[in-house]
């Protein structure tokens, strides 16, 4: 049984459910009569669990009373990382390729490896809240507080990582646009209760003075 269904490209997908009883080595694993595909997909045998090294260090001096300079390094190293290749691309000295009868045989192996170098120069996250507060009690059944509360008090300026959209679930916000400029982007002085979709909700914004009071009885 053939299955065809919209694809990118010249040609649809197909999709074949007829495959034979016994794989052997040689034969085809779907009959010709029942797969009609140019392009596919195959898998490695010797295929490998992909794994991250992450590793950072850093150094803070103090320069004055209350300026501070640090400095940090950030690298990652990912190895046998999952990608696509194509196997049947031509043999640059005889002009074939492995499998004449397919365009193109995507194996999806762990092959790729990755590397991350960063010097990171810059303020830190610095976040202090102040609070004050009055308890009162007007009568024997009632009584009222009062409180003030400061977030960051000392207005430091912290901010996001512009690249925090790309790590979200909805990737319609984030990508390449016509002209190949990235976008979803943060601007580089969004503060992160911002950045989070959070505006003085969240840490790491501007200072924000907050009253309130209580009343119990």
């Amino acid at each position: 049984m053939i299955h065809k269904s919209p694809g990118i490209g010249a040609d649809a997908i197909t999709f074949s459910f007829s495959p034979v009883e016994t794989i052997q080595t040689g034969v085809r694993v779907f009959p010709a009569g029942s797969f009609a595909a140019t392009d596919v997909f195959t898998v490695d045998q010797g295929i490998r669990t992909p794994y991250v090294q992450v590793y950072n260090l850093n150094a803070q001096q103090q320069l004055t009373k209350n300026v501070a300079l640090e400095v940090g390094y950030v690298g990652s190293a990912g190895r046998k990382l999952f990608r696509y290749r194509d196997i049947n691309q031509v043999n640059p000295a005889t002009g074939t390729v492995r499998f004449p009868a397919l365009v193109y045989v995507n194996q999806f192996e762990s092959s790729a490896n990755s590397n991350y170098n960063s010097l990171q120069v810059g303020p830190s996250f610095r976040n202090f809240d102040f609070s004050v507060v009055k308890n009162n009690k007007p009568t024997e059944l009632v009584s009222m507080q009062l409180r003030m509360d400061v977030f960051n008090k000392f207005n430091h300026p912290n901010f996001a990582n512009p690249l925090w959209p790309n790590f979200g679930v909805d990737f319609l916000q984030n990508g390449m646009d016509a002209a190949g400029r990235g976008t979803g982007f943060l601007p580089i002085t969004t503060t992160p209760d911002v950045g989070t979709g959070n505006p003085f909700l969240g840490g790491g914004g501007s200072r924000n003075i907050q009253f309130a009071a209580r009343l119990s009885f």
